[in-house]
């Protein structure tokens, strides 16, 4: 079990511990708060609620396999020999938005909108990230054009110089991003030390 699992299933304990069914102070998505409501109220232990969110997840890779993969059986062996399947045990709150997400690809290419932005939203319920999907509809629809090709380089521009004010943006819809660090990204600091080490002389 991955460190962010593990951090719902202390949040699962206390909820059990105060006797609460919805987690009202909670910074995790409204989805999320919902599977915890679930298994509070079938009167689960935590063992149960990891049963709860792997059926979520199990059911919508399985109803996306067998419904639309010409090989189900070859597709099933590589959903779990290549670790999709454990990954929503490390990643909880992402592996149910992935799985979510998995539904809205149909729409996708059958070129339905509102049934894919719908999907993409409830997705957005378990991990606010699912809601970029959203916009990319059109990219993925019109295919690479140099509007498509300019927006995307725009937007990593702005992710990789700009992200701070990306993290506070994303703070507008989920509150726990506010705190968190962009540590992924290089600081000035950063680049100067590598500079320096990678091309001084010997």
């Amino acid at each position: 079990m991955g460190a962010d699992t593990q951090v719902y299933v202390s949040r699962y304990e206390f909820l059990q511990s105060q006797l609460q069914i919805w987690d009202v102070r909670g910074s995790a998505e409204i989805g999320v708060k919902a599977v915890y409501a679930v298994a509070l109220a079938l009167q689960f232990e935590v063992t149960g609620f990891l049963v709860v969110v792997s059926a979520i997840v199990v059911a919508c890779y399985f109803h996306s396999i067998i419904r639309y993969s010409a090989n189900p059986a070859l597709s099933l062996f590589l959903l779990i020999a290549l670790g999709f399947f454990l990954f929503h045990m490390n990643g909880l709150r992402q592996g149910l938005a992935a799985a979510v997400f998995i539904l809205a690809v149909p729409q996708l290419l059958r070129g339905k909108f509102w049934h894919y932005a719908l999907l993409c939203l409830l997705a957005g319920t378990f991990h606010v990230s699912a809601l970029v999907m959203i916009p990319l509809y059109f990219v993925f629809r019109r295919g690479v054009s140099p509007l498509t090709v300019g927006s995307m380089i725009i937007a990593c521009t702005l992710i990789t110089f700009f992200p701070e004010d990306v993290f506070r943006f994303a703070g507008l819809l989920n509150e726990r991003y506010e705190t968190r660090k962009p540590t992924l990204f290089l600081s000035n600091k950063t680049l100067d030390e590598f500079s320096s080490y990678s091309f001084s002389p010997n």
